[in-house]
């Protein structure tokens, strides 16, 4: 149980800083490209989304891993994929 609590701690601290980076940027590089500010404002919201649910996919499993070792449990023992969402 304190594993899963620190995994949703560490979870939730790397997808908003994923977010504070992802969204400025595409933001950005939307309006150079010309949609506008609404339609790319709409469309960043989108595609900083998915940006952040890929990376956050990838990051599962090394995330846990980190909490294992902090915590001094077997890294096979805990498996949280199948709890998790996204």
């Amino acid at each position: 149980m304190r594993a899963m609590a620190e995994l949703g701690k560490r979870r939730a601290s790397v997808r908003n800083r994923t977010l504070a980076i992802t969204l400025p940027f595409s933001a950005a590089v939307l309006i150079v490209i010309g949609l506008g500010f609404i339609p790319a404002t709409i469309a960043d919201s989108a595609l900083g989304g998915l940006l952040t649910k890929v990376y956050m996919k990838r990051r599962n499993r090394s995330l846990a891993d980190d909490v294992c070792r902090d915590l001094g449990i077997n890294p096979l023992a805990f498996s949280p994929e199948r709890y998790l969402i996204d």
